[in-house]
């Protein structure tokens, strides 16, 4: 609301603040502290090592008003045996090596925000083998709403893309494009490039600091059009479906301390 809409449409709220008596607004009261917090923008601007139960909503003397709250877990030390255990053996189908990349490219995700993720991950998989669990339960999980998952490329690769560029961890879920190279380009600029345009509904584009961490889930056999790109993407396929009580035994895991 603009300063003057806010004096107009609350005039009526006086105070009797001074000697005499003379009443005056309280918004003018207001607008007059120099106490009063004045920003001039909003922006997401992630914060390496920032909890959500720390976040300040209205810092003091910053000149903008950030978005992002942090991660939504409170970290405390425990056993990750199980966690470490799906990445290799669930996500890696054994591969150690893939497995220690993922497991690095998730803690730099979140011990680094700020900053993009320089390759995209692609995970592809049969229906049922897990893949949700981890990228959206857990690891997504850390993030809360700066956690952004679809099935609509349009909304990270298309013209209005306002809600996407608002995440430090994407998650493509059978977002599948084929060989759209206008998409492709979108891919390979989101994935390394440090600036991005921004454009929202009923708001001129702008650019904008580019944080974004993608993966990629597909249950098909052709999820990305790699072309002569592939340095940007690790593609893997994950280990067949694993026994019911064996996720059921992570998920229990997750939701009882696990998480944090």
């Amino acid at each position: 609301m603009r300063v003057g809409s806010l004096t107009i449409q609350k005039e009526r709220w006086l105070l009797m603040i001074n000697k005499q008596d003379k009443p005056i607004s309280k918004v003018n009261s207001w607008l007059g502290s120099p106490e009063i917090n004045r920003f001039t923008s909003i922006g997401f601007e992630p914060v390496p090592g920032l909890l959500e139960r720390n976040y300040e909503p209205f810092p003091i003397k910053d000149s903008m008003l950030n978005t992002y709250r942090g991660l939504v877990i409170n970290p405390v030390q425990g056993d990750v045996t199980l966690l470490e255990h799906y990445i290799l053996h669930v996500m890696s189908s054994g591969d150690v090596e893939l497995a220690d990349y993922i497991t690095k490219w998730f803690a730099i995700m979140v011990q680094k925000p700020n900053q993009p993720g320089q390759t995209v991950l692609v995970i592809k998989s049969l229906e049922g083998t897990g893949k949700t669990l981890m990228i959206s339960d857990t690891i997504g999980s850390f993030f809360g709403p700066a956690f952004f998952e679809t099935a609509n490329g349009e909304q990270v690769f298309g013209k209005f893309n306002g809600a996407a560029a608002e995440a430090v961890f994407i998650n493509l879920n059978e977002a599948v494009w084929g060989g759209d190279k206008v998409a492709e380009g979108r891919m390979k600029q989101l994935a390394t490039d440090q600036r991005t345009t921004v454009e929202k509904k009923f708001q001129d584009a702008r650019q904008a600091t580019n944080f974004a961490h993608i993966v990629i889930t597909s249950n098909n056999s052709w999820a990305v059009g790699v072309g002569d790109s592939n340095r940007r993407y690790v593609i893997f396929e994950m280990a067949k479906k694993m026994p019911k009580d064996y996720y059921d035994k992570y998920a229990k895991w997750l939701n009882s301390g696990g998480r944090e």
